[in-house]
């Protein structure tokens, strides 16, 4: 039995047809995952069952060794990453990266502050996009408003006017359907 750990990569969204299908192809056909592990994550499991039945079918037909792993958390599939953040934030970390694939520097758990001024960033994200969902304004303002780089109320309406003013063209009109200021 050898004592060299095969190489892993996860995959984290790889429940999209589009981009997981391409990673899965890609994976498969990469001579440095002969023998390793291909590792889907996605929040939805309906995906993710349909993306590892994908992922086996092209493995099978290439004739590779490589190992598919499938679930819907990526604390699953990156033991050892921080042990206190949300299922769902997406957190550039630290990792060790070789031949046996990456394996992200145990962490434990995100210190009180910094793990405070990610889930700030993350809550500006989500209401960002549950705004552009709604095509709420006021649940846009308030994102503004969250984001740690915003400095006053004014500076958020200027940010909402300009941004809304250049992207015209490309927004449905619900969003000039009303006055905002």
């Amino acid at each position: 039995m050898s004592s060299i750990q095969q190489p892993k990569v996860v995959v984290i969204g790889s429940g999209s047809l589009f981009f997981g299908r391409q990673a899965i192809w890609q994976m498969a056909h990469s001579p440095h995952l002969n023998q390793g592990a291909l590792a889907l994550v996605d929040k939805d499991p309906a995906r993710m069952e349909k993306m590892g039945l994908l992922a086996e079918k092209v493995v099978a037909e290439t004739g590779v060794r490589l190992r598919i792993e499938v679930g819907t958390d990526w604390k699953d599939a990156l033991p050892g990453a921080l042990s206190n953040m949300a299922e769902d934030a997406f957190l550039e970390l630290l990792c060790d990266v070789d031949m046996r694939g990456p394996r992200p520097r145990p962490v434990g758990e995100m210190p009180r502050g910094l793990r405070g001024l990610n889930e700030l960033v993350l809550d500006t994200h989500e209401l960002t996009a549950e705004a552009i969902v709604k095509a709420d304004y006021g649940l846009l303002r308030r994102a503004l408003m969250t984001d740690p780089l915003t400095n006053s109320i004014a500076d958020a309406d200027a940010i909402m006017r300009e941004l809304l003013a250049a992207e015209r063209e490309a927004l449905p009109n619900h969003w000039y359907a009303e006055a905002v200021f």
